[in-house]
């Protein structure tokens, strides 16, 4: 039985499949493949490099390091080990405004969000309990335009000392967390993450040269890569699923909030770190899934949803499926056409959920409202494939049109 053979056996068990609602039905069909598939490629890729240390990082490393401690185990090898690394654009970033300590530099922080509001600012400068002054209260921009802002540039400088001190004081947190974490004692460390830029790799790399450390030269091994990872020549860095460098379209593009959400531990992303009892701790935001009832019920959802993705890779350790001479895309394919052609049931399980950007929580897919709201709608959705499905359901496969024209729709509805 040849390695095709094997998977569809294995995502069609009777046996399996009929104990299974739903949500643990999507994991072990439609993630777990993918799962297995990168922690395979992952394993392969680490031991011709002969690395010997992973560091998984917070929150979307978890499941992935899962898979990883199955399959090391199974394959019974001793000379591999991983770690979980809380981490976060915020946490790694925040630091590094001690020396980049220019608005044109610290604007770096922000991400490939559409646009910047007032009221994230100063969070993502690491000022969490500041009160805005009247002049930006209700102020946004595009992140086109962030850059020559006249009022993100006066409250930069307004609040400039604060920012600077507080970088100061979570850069020497950070290199204790790292020490503290083993990572001055490796030199060839690789991260794992989701993707899909590289950020936080360069910001390691970043922290490495201020402070000598060893994982300066830090490798990357993502879900997939973008083009926005070309904008880190440094980074020696690779992609399972897509990678930009192969020439590969950003196949996460069009469910990407689903994917992060399917792959993200259940906790609130790290802020910082702090000394407790004489170790350093991660400070959490609020998990985004908490709070209520109605949230509680979808983070149990999302745990089936991981959990029975782990199960599929332990029962494929177990018949030894080998993926590695299976394309990616064969791997993948199930995850895709959930997040590209979903049903029904499908948008009505999962367009609610929240999703975390720069500080703001919002659905999946924004709530229909009138004609002129859907083009900022559809720019602000984190799963553009379901939008369209939901309001424009006459056409299939809306995230295989999305890819095709993408580069059509990018100037009317920003980068996707």
């Amino acid at each position: 039985m040849n390695s095709v053979e094997k998977m569809d056996r294995l995502r069609n068990d009777s046996d399996e499949l009929c104990r299974l609602d739903y949500y643990e039905l999507t994991g072990y069909r439609c993630l777990g493949p993918m799962l297995l598939g990168m922690a395979e490629w992952l394993i392969d890729n680490v031991r011709k490099q002969n690395s010997h240390d992973i560091y998984f990082l917070a929150r979307d490393g978890y499941i992935v390091k899962r898979a990883v401690d199955i399959l090391l185990s199974q394959l019974s090898v001793d000379d591999i080990h991983t770690h979980y690394l809380y981490g976060s654009r915020r946490m790694f970033g925040v630091p590094l405004l001690v020396n980049w300590n220019k608005y044109q530099d610290a604007i770096n922080l922000f991400g490939p969000k559409p646009r910047i509001k007032a009221e994230s600012f100063l969070k993502v400068m690491g000022l969490d309990d500041r009160t805005l002054p009247e002049y930006a209260i209700g102020h946004e921009c595009s992140n086109l335009d962030l850059s020559n802002d006249e009022v993100f540039q006066h409250l930069f400088v307004d609040f400039e000392d604060d920012i600077i001190a507080n970088a100061n004081d979570e850069f020497v947190h950070l290199k204790t967390y790292f020490k503290q974490e083993g990572l001055f004692d490796v030199s060839d460390p690789i991260i794992v993450d989701i993707g899909w830029a590289g950020n936080l790799q360069t910001y390691l790399q970043e922290f490495g040269k201020l402070t000598n450390a060893p994982f300066a030269n830090v490798h990357g091994y993502y879900l997939g890569l973008n083009n926005r990872a070309a904008r880190h020549p440094s980074n020696i860095s690779f992609g399972y699923w897509f990678d930009y460098k192969r020439g590969d379209a950003d196949k996460a593009a069009p469910f990407r909030g689903l994917v992060e959400l399917f792959f993200s531990y259940s906790e609130g992303s790290a802020k910082r770190t702090v000394s407790v009892d004489g170790q350093e701790k991660p400070v959490l935001k609020e998990y985004e899934f908490s709070g209520s009832p109605d949230r509680e019920k979808e983070s149990k959802r999302l745990i089936s949803i991981r959990d029975s993705a782990v199960r599929f890779v332990e029962k494929a350790a177990a018949e030894k499926l080998d993926t590695n001479n299976l394309p990616s895309s064969y791997c993948c394919s199930f995850l895709e056409e959930l997040g590209y052609n979903p049903t029904k049931k499908d948008l009505a399980a999962f367009s609610g959920l929240l999703f975390e950007d720069s500080g703001e929580y919002l659905p999946l897919i924004p709530s229909e409202g009138n004609i002129r709201d859907i083009v900022k709608q559809f720019s602000s959705s984190q799963w553009k494939a379901g939008y369209l499905q939901k309001y424009m359901p006459l056409c299939t496969n809306w995230g295989k049109r999305l890819l095709d024209v993408r580069t059509f729709l990018n100037p009317f509805f920003g980068k996707f």
